[in-house]
Formats: structure tokens, C-alpha cells, sequence
């Protein structure tokens, strides 16, 4: 009887192209770390230090009200109801509802800032939240983007905004967390990128609206 061989897969060549289980871990605290939300509420608290008049922390609660715990408790509430699967929404048709709920935050929070006459930095943020949500409304109808890397590249030019050059070593969030999206998974490298790239362009569009007003175009001005 003749010697019959039996191809087997190239075991090894997987293995190394998978992510070990510590890479794994670390880009899962990564991502965990700098989730929009958490980033969102650090960027809230330290413009609240940074910010030197009267009112600027009821102003800077209800910015991240509007921007951090209403989207937040929007996805629970989805998430209780059944309307998503997951807080973080892997699937990109999850998340087409959840974002127009963004939209309409971010719209009613810009309206509430210019009606109330609130400081300008506030106004620009909102109005740059609203411009952000949209457009990655419209992107997720046929792509899905990185909402982490947005976040992270935006939260880079944020505190460059606030604390000028002491902050550039910030820039090194941005490949941390598209790193840690790809190992996990979550997002390819075009999706990542694309991302991250949106995310600074936002924030630096938002330093541009302050800079006629602000001495320095930072943030801190009011």
C-alpha cells in the first residue's frame, strides 16, 4: 500500500501572524484607557482648571453633560433595549442609530451654548461636536471609522491647545491606540488612520474658530 501524506495547514505561520496574550491584554487596556468617553471627561476636567472666570465649571459640567453623559447613557439605554450588541458597537450597522442620537445631542448642546450665551470655547466645541457627528453619521453608512482614534488624535491636539508645546509628547497617543485597535481587531489600518486623521482635523478646526479671539489660540480663552 503506498504511503498516503496528509497536508496539514502551516501551524507556525498562524500562530506568529496572531497576537500574543499579552499584546492582546495591553491593547485591551489601551483601548480601554483612551474609550471616548474616558478621554472626553479628562479633557472636560482640565478645561475646567484651565478656564480662569466666573461660572467656567457650570459651564464646563454642562458641556460634558452634553458631550460625555448623555451619549453614554444613550448606548446603555440601546444596550439594555437590544438595539446594540455591545457597549463599544463592533457591528458598524449598530451603529447608525446610537450616532444620530450623537447628532442630536451634540445640535441641542450647541443651541443650549448659543441661546445661554456661553463662553466661546464652549460654543466652538459644540459646534465642532455637531460637524464631527455628522460627518461620521455619513461615513458609517458605508464604512466604518475609528472612533478611538479620532478620539485620541483629537485629545493630542486638545491638550497641545491647552498647554501648548509641554503637550507634544501627547502625539505619541495617536500610534498607541491605532496599534491597539488593529490588534484587537477592531478596526483595519485604513479605518484606524482614517480615524485618527478626522479626529486631529476636528480639534485643529476648533483652535482655528478660537484663534481670532484667544490670545495664542488656545483653549484657555473665554
Amino acid at each position: 500500500m503506498e504511503n498516503i501524506q496528509i497536508a496539514r495547514p502551516n501551524l507556525k505561520v498562524h500562530a506568529d501572524a496572531m497576537p500574543t496574550a499579552f499584546s492582546w491584554q495591553a491593547a485591551r487596556w489601551v483601548s480601554t484607557v483612551f474609550s471616548p468617553p474616558l478621554l472626553g471627561a479628562l479633557g472636560a476636567v482640565l478645561l475646567g482648571f484651565s478656564l480662569n472666570s466666573p461660572g467656567s465649571w457650570g459651564w464646563t459640567l454642562a458641556y460634558a453633560f452634553a458631550s460625555i453623559i448623555g451619549p453614554t447613557l444613550l448606548v446603555i439605554w440601546m444596550l439594555r433595549r437590544g438595539d446594540i450588541s455591545d457597549f463599544h458597537m463592533r457591528e458598524r450597522a449598530e451603529r447608525i442609530k446610537p450616532m444620530i442620537g450623537f447628532l442630536l445631542l451634540f445640535l441641542l448642546s450647541w443651541l443650549f451654548f448659543q441661546v445661554a450665551g456661553a463662553p466661546r470655547v464652549f460654543q466652538v466645541l459644540a459646534a465642532v461636536g455637531v460637524l464631527q457627528s455628522a460627518v461620521i453619521l455619513l461615513v458609517t453608512l458605508a464604512w466604518k471609522i475609528s472612533g478611538h482614534c479620532a478620539g485620541a488624535a483629537g485629545f493630542s491636539v486638545y491638550l497641545w491647545g491647552l498647554y501648548g508645546a509641554a503637550a507634544a509628547p501627547a502625539i505619541l497617543f495617536i500610534p498607541l491606540v491605532i496599534w491597539a485597535r488593529v490588534t484587537r481587531n477592531r478596526h483595519d489600518m485604513a479605518q484606524s488612520l482614517a480615524g485618527a486623521a478626522f479626529g486631529a482635523a476636528c480639534m485643529l478646526l476648533a483652535l482655528a474658530a478660537l484663534a481670532p479671539h484667544c490670545p495664542g489660540a488656545g483653549f484657555q480663552c473665554v
